[in-house]
């Protein structure tokens, strides 16, 4: 008869006391599903044989800042998140409030460069003076609310102890994050109505038209975490128990974090994407021809004013292959003499 396997190790379960693991598997999670969508819109680019620019490389930055924030949460003081303090010892405590202090500054980073990425493929696109003005408008604000977030965050308390929000002599750290939550929330309305405002006007398919926005509008889903945010964010108490009160709030930023990545990664996946050039190669070409295009003749030559969308690089093996691009014939022939 074979011996008994040995006790394996001690594990954290889930309880009433301890919910540091839902916290840790939710961060494990959204990471994962964030880099499964960044990759997949890098290998989009190179299946079309596009360099990577600048927007790119932001998205990919936010990708680090995610891991890093990630880590803070996943290390051995960001382990207490969620747990209660009884029986923990003050230093320990102190350093997971120092891990939920250093993953709330990646997570502003994190939500900024997702933005800007986002804001330089929109700039990509359209060729339109109109739209090029707001959404240079859009990156200012989302400038000002990074700087003024983690100036929030990183003096929310006085010295040393930046991270205790136990402490009484803190700013009203639920006013804070109420903001910091309602301009992340702003911002990304304003994602949403600025590529619908580009959309709409574009001489494509219905079937089309409907693809591409509703890869726009999939930032929804971070408004829908946004307010769940702040619901729970209203109902923390910064008392004694913070440390497993805190874990509601923790769970919703990471959602919040990672469907910010996946949205900005939707619009420029393969099916998507091609109908977003189809739509625009037919504009720039009937632009070009002076023929009229679905933005008005008011709009020619503010559309013209820049030339072509970077994103109208088609190559001749893909072009082939879609339907929804149909140029005009030339209105010019040359003939040949006899």
């Amino acid at each position: 008869m074979s011996a008994p396997l040995p006790p394996g190790p001690d594990r954290p379960r889930i309880s009433d006391d301890n919910l540091s693991p839902v916290v840790q598997i939710v961060s494990w999670l959204c990471l994962t599903f964030s880099i499964i969508f960044v990759i997949s819109q890098f290998l989009t680019k190179w299946t079309l044989s596009r360099r990577p620019n600048v927007a790119d490389g932001l998205l990919l930055l936010s990708l680090i800042f995610a891991s890093a924030q990630t880590a803070a949460l996943v290390s051995d003081p960001g382990k207490h998140i969620g747990a209660s303090p009884e029986g923990i010892a003050d230093g320990t405590v102190q350093r997971s409030f120092q891990a939920l202090y250093a993953s709330e500054l990646l997570s502003v980073l994190t939500l900024a460069t997702v933005k800007a990425s986002l804001i330089l493929s929109l700039l990509d696109i359209t060729p339109a003076r109109g739209h090029r003005i707001a959404i240079a408008i859009t990156g200012g604000l989302v400038s000002a609310w990074m700087v003024s977030s983690i100036f929030i965050i990183a003096f929310q308390c006085p010295a040393p102890d930046r991270w205790d929000v136990r402490n009484r002599q803190c700013t009203n750290i639920i006013m804070g994050r109420s903001y910091i939550g309602i301009m992340n929330m702003l911002t990304d309305v304003i994602l949403i109505a600025l590529p619908t405002v580009i959309v709409l006007p574009l001489n494509v398919r219905i079937g089309q038209r409907i693809t591409i926005l509703c890869a726009f509008w999939a930032r929804i889903i971070v408004l829908v975490a946004t307010i769940i945010y702040l619901v729970a964010l209203q109902r923390l108490d910064l008392g004694n128990s913070f440390t497993i009160d805190v874990w509601v709030v923790v769970v919703c930023k990471q959602a919040i974090q990672a469907t910010s990545i996946m949205a900005a990664c939707v619009p420029f996946l393969r099916p998507v994407l091609l109908s977003l050039e189809s739509g625009f190669l037919r504009v720039d070409d009937a632009n070009r021809r002076t023929v009229g295009n679905s933005y008005g003749t008011a709009g020619q030559s503010d559309m013209s004013s820049r030339g072509p969308s970077n994103y109208i690089k088609l190559h001749d093996r893909y072009g082939s292959q879609q339907k929804g691009i149909e140029l005009q014939p030339s209105t010019t022939q040359t003939t040949q003499s006899g």
